[in-house]
């Protein structure tokens, strides 16, 4: 192998702005990278990666043997009748290309399916009104990775809390932090601002993205 794909291995993979890549004294050993909905970041160099949720649901990946770890986070399972043609409807905004996303990313990067470890975190009701698209980002997640062969080895999904997720892409530790009045008050506003783009979420049934 060339010194040139080295170099081009050396770089991270992310979907969306890439000027997020900071220092900060809680991880004085890692860079983070803050995630938003529609974005997701792979890297065989270790990152943490962090991101606020809501409703919405984060998907942690990482094949222990290759190094190889990411993260996405994504607002919808699919595509459904609310959905406008507009900058919301980015495709890894979707559960369902989202995850293929990532696992096409991971894989990229030398690692393999059938070693992933994976954890989820999210779909939270945080206020009345507006559905409960979090229940429905919780339940469609945990089928889809059952029916891709991947059963999450850590899950917190649901009830009524906003979740800041911090994940090790190296080793596969997350930290959560849940109950922070402040945080709650950023995730409701996002799932207001969400709910208003949105209105109700009807699944198609023929929904696809590919």
């Amino acid at each position: 192998m060339s010194n040139e794909h080295f170099r081009d291995h050396d770089v991270p993979q992310m979907e969306g702005p890439s000027n997020r890549r900071r220092r900060h004294h809680r991880f004085p050993d890692h860079e983070v990278v803050t995630l938003f909905p529609g974005e997701y970041f792979v890297s065989d160099k270790p990152v943490v990666l962090s991101t606020l949720l809501g409703s919405c649901v984060a998907v942690c990946m990482r094949d222990p043997n290759a190094g190889v770890g990411g993260m996405n986070h994504f607002m919808l399972p699919a595509p459904g009748h609310s959905v406008s043609s507009g900058a919301w409807s980015v495709k890894t905004r979707y559960g369902s290309y989202a995850i293929e996303t990532l696992i096409n990313g991971i894989l990229k990067y030398g690692g393999h399916k059938n070693r992933l470890e994976v954890k989820v975190f999210g779909g939270a009701k945080l206020y009345e009104g507006g559905g409960d698209i979090g229940a429905i980002n919780a339940q469609w997640v945990l089928e889809y990775l059952d029916r891709e062969g991947l059963r999450p080895i850590v899950s917190d999904l649901g009830k009524d809390y906003a979740r800041s997720v911090y994940f090790y892409t190296d080793t596969g530790r997350v930290l959560m932090k849940s109950g922070d009045s402040a945080e709650r008050g950023r995730a409701v506003e996002a799932d207001k601002v969400f709910t208003a783009l949105y209105g109700p979420y009807t699944p198609k049934s023929d929904a696809t993205l590919f």
